[in-house]
């Protein structure tokens, strides 16, 4: 074990801002599915909790959810 601390994953969709045009700049992010396919990678390498930021949308949230809704609960912190 690294680090007895929680670890949490917040990532966006990886879509890129444009601060001089003050948007986001479409289709430089992955797609729900293969943002989705890091979750149980993420878990496996000591993730605590994974949540969301920009971007993210309600299908990868509830993606997100299902994947891990079948994964077993982290043994407790020693």
């Amino acid at each position: 074990m690294v680090t007895t601390k929680l670890i949490f994953i917040y990532p966006n969709s990886g879509e890129s801002y444009c601060a001089d045009m003050k948007e986001w700049v479409e289709n430089t992010g992955v797609f729900d599915e293969d943002f989705v396919s890091y979750v149980n990678k993420w878990c496996e390498v000591g993730a605590s909790l994974v949540e969301s930021c920009c971007r993210t949308t309600p299908d990868a949230i509830r993606a997100i959810y299902r994947t891990l809704s079948h994964r077993s609960p982290a043994a407790p912190m020693q």
